[in-house]
Formats: C-alpha cells, sequence, structure tokens
C-alpha cells in the first residue's frame, strides 16, 4: 500500500514538464492544479502516513475498538504528543502510556502494550548463534543464557493471546496470561502460552540469574526443565550459553 502511494506521488510529480512550466515548476496554476492543492499533497499525504505508520504497529487495537473510536484515539494522540523520530512507524511507540494516562479501559491499554511488544520483537536485531550442539550437554545449574534481542516476556490480566491467535472477536476476556514473544525461524514476531512457573524461570535468566538461581525457587520436575530448555534451543531464544 506504501510503495504504491509513493510510486504514485512521485508519478504526479514527475508529469510535470520542467520546459512548460518553469521555475516554479510545483506551484504552477490549472491544468495540474492551483498551487493550494498541489501543496496539500504534503498535508494530506503526512496525515495518511502517520496512520499508516500507527497502524504498522497496533494492526488488532483498530479492528477491536472499531474505525470511528480508533480514528479519534490516533488524532487526539498526535496532536498532544510531540513526537521527535524522524520515523513515523515508530510515531506510535507512546501511545500505551497516553492511554493509560487519558484513562482507557485496561484491556485496551494491555493489547497496545502486547502489540508494541510484538512489533519490537520483529524489529530487534537477533545475534548468530555462538554455542555447539556438544554444549548442551554442559548445561548446569551455574550456566548464565545470553538471550536474543527479539525474546520479551509479556504477563497480563487478560486474554490477549486467546484473542491475537484465535479468536475473531472484539472484546477481552479476564484472565492471567504468561506469554513469551520470540522471533521465528523466519524473522516473524510470534507468541506462545506459557506456564506461570517457566515463566518466573525465564525471568530470572533474562535478568542475568544462574539457572540455578533463576530455578531456585520453582517446584518443577527435572523432565520439566529438559522440556523447557529443548524448547527455547529450538525456538533460538538466547543465542550464547557461558
Amino acid at each position: 500500500m506504501l510503495k504504491t502511494q509513493l510510486s504514485e506521488f512521485l508519478a504526479l510529480i514527475e508529469s510535470f514538464d520542467e520546459e512548460k512550466s518553469g521555475e516554479t515548476l510545483l506551484f504552477q496554476n490549472p491544468p495540474l492544479g492551483s498551487k493550494d492543492e498541489r501543496f496539500s499533497v504534503y498535508a494530506e499525504g503526512y496525515g495518511i502516513r502517520t496512520k499508516k505508520g500507527m497502524e504498522e504497529i497496533f494492526q488488532l487495537l483498530p479492528r477491536v475498538l472499531g474505525e470511528e473510536v480508533w480514528n479519534a484515539l490516533g488524532l487526539s494522540y498526535v496532536r498532544e504528543t510531540k513526537s521527535l523520530n524522524w520515523n513515523l512507524n515508530l510515531i506510535g511507540a507512546s501511545l500505551p502510556e497516553y492511554m493509560k494516562k487519558n484513562s482507557w479501559n485496561e484491556p485496551w491499554v494491555e493489547l497496545a502494550r502486547f502489540e508494541l511488544e510484538l512489533y519490537r520483537c520483529f524489529h530487534a536485531e537477533n545475534k548468530e548463534l555462538e554455542f555447539s550442539a556438544g554444549e548442551f550437554a554442559d548445561i548446569n545449574d551455574e550456566s548464565v543464557f545470553l538471550f536474543q534481542a527479539g525474546t520479551r516476556l509479556f504477563q497480563t490480566r487478560w486474554k490477549l493471546y486467546e484473542l491475537w491467535k484465535i479468536s475473531r472477536e472484539n472484546s477481552l476476556k479476564p484472565g492471567d496470561e504468561f506469554i513469551l514473544i520470540y522471533q521465528d525461524a523466519e524473522g516473524q514476531a510470534t507468541a506462545r502460552l506459557l506456564p506461570e512457573g517457566e515463566y518466573k524461570v525465564l525471568s530470572g535468566l533474562l535478568i542475568g540469574q544462574t539457572l540455578g538461581e533463576a530455578i531456585a525457587d520453582i517446584e518443577l520436575t527435572a523432565e520439566d526443565l529438559q522440556c523447557w530448555l529443548a524448547s527455547w534451543i529450538e525456538e533460538v531464544l538466547f543465542y550464547k550459553m557461558k
């Protein structure tokens, strides 16, 4: 969509004949439009691009809020939030905080936070693996894991995963969820639900705890831990062990 709009805009500019229109190329009068009409291409284009940029991050939120509410939210957010970021795709990065500050219902604030985390995961620069298969057998209580930039955790009191992954409904149900967000083999942001114990262990490992420290207060079997480790390795959640 954006490439098409850009191509059309460039085609419009290139359609002007420099030999006929003189020095004020973009501001000639009809038949190609008045200078005000031509300048509006920039003003209207900025608004469209801003909206598209926000919807690069928030893809589910506009659907569940409805077009009218989403447009009103976006307009008030852009008017009241002064973004200095040159990248319009990041103009919506403060939307969850804005919604919380303006007393939006918690489920929608949480959904905005979740979609922002997915977006950041997708654009994270993951590293090449720095360990071999032989090192897996050496994992012990002193092992420390260095995680990929795209690996992140999300805890919520609402059924976000169900809405994002499964449901076509436009409402959120209450219920605790512990979610792992990571890049899949194709570099796409994806997520899966975690049991609370696995979430707590990963939370500890992500802040630099050893494996022994992370599992110290968790009730789990050796089989559980082996299953978790196998999943983390398959999902490439970390790039190095030490």
